[in-house]
C-alpha cells in the first residue's frame, strides 16, 4: 500500500431525512474515488458531537497532492456524488488538506473501526516539530488501550491552517474511554497539553453501505424530541 502522506476531511449539510440516502451515495462515491484517481482509503459518517451535530464527515488520503488533483475530475463526472449534492440536499461546510506526519503506531487497516474521534490544536509552547516528538511518546497508550488506527498531521488549508490534526477510530466508546483515560495520566501528555490549545474534538460514526439500515435507525431518532440532533 502506498504511503498516507496527505488526508482531506470534508464536513457537509445534510437533511435528517436524506442521511440514509446520503450514506449510500458516499459509498458509492468512495469507490469512484478509489478507481479513478487512486484515492488509498476513505472513511465517511456522521458527526455525532460538536456544535454540528449530524453533519457527515467524508474522510479521504492520498499519497500525493497530484491525487486530490485528479479526484477533482471525479468530483465532476462522478454520478453518486452528483447525486449526493442533487438528491440528498447536501451543502459542504468546509473541505480541508492535511499534510501527515509518521508516528509509531501498528495500524489495523483490515479492521472495521465504529467510531472515529477528530482532535485539532493549535500550537502555543511548543513549535509543530517538538509537538509531533512528544505526542510519538504516547502514541502507544492508544494502542495499548484498543485504538484501531492512527494519524497525526498539520491542517494546510483554511481558518486553521498551522493547526495539528489527530485522527484515531475505535472498534466502540469503550476503547475510546480507556484510551482517554490512560492519555489523562501520562505526565508527558500534561506536559504536552501545557503547550498547545486543543480547540476541537469530535466523535464521528462511520458507516459503510453494509450499515445504511443503521442510518435509518439513527435518523428515527433523530425526530423524537427536542433533544434531536439538527442537520447543520
Amino acid at each position: 500500500m502506498p504511503d498516507m502522506n496527505y488526508v482531506v476531511v470534508t464536513a457537509a449539510d445534510c437533511p435528517v431525512e436524506k442521511r440514509a440516502m446520503a450514506v449510500e451515495k458516499m459509498s458509492g462515491f468512495a469507490d469512484d474515488l478509489k478507481s479513478q484517481a487512486g484515492t488509498i482509503h476513505t472513511r465517511f459518517g456522521i458527526l455525532m458531537t460538536g456544535s454540528n451535530p449530524g453533519s457527515l464527515i467524508f474522510v479521504q488520503s492520498y499519497e500525493s497532492l497530484s491525487g486530490f488533483e485528479k479526484a477533482q475530475e471525479v468530483y465532476a463526472n462522478s454520478a453518486p456524488y452528483n447525486d449526493l449534492i442533487k438528491q440528498s440536499g447536501v451543502k459542504i461546510l468546509l473541505r480541508n488538506i492535511a499534510k501527515l506526519v509518521p508516528v509509531e503506531f501498528p495500524q489495523k487497516m483490515d479492521s472495521n473501526p465504529k467510531y472515529l474521534v477528530l482532535t485539532r490544536a493549535t500550537p502555543t509552547g511548543y513549535t509543530p516539530a517538538e509537538i509531533v516528538s512528544e505526542f510519538s511518546k504516547i502514541s502507544n497508550l492508544f494502542a495499548d488501550n484498543g485504538a484501531s488506527t492512527l494519524r497525526f498531521g498539520r491542517i494546510l488549508t483554511g481558518s486553521n491552517a498551522g493547526d495539528m490534526l489527530l485522527g484515531v477510530t475505535y472498534p466502540s466508546m469503550a476503547e475510546i474511554e480507556a484510551s482517554y483515560d490512560a492519555v489523562a495520566a501520562s505526565e508527558t501528555f500534561m506536559k504536552l497539553a501545557s503547550n498547545i490549545s486543543i480547540n476541537l474534538r469530535n466523535i464521528i460514526r462511520i458507516y459503510c453501505s453494509l450499515d445504511i439500515p443503521r442510518v435509518d435507525r439513527f435518523q428515527h431518532r433523530s425526530r423524537k424530541g427536542s433533544g434531536a440532533p439538527n442537520s447543520a
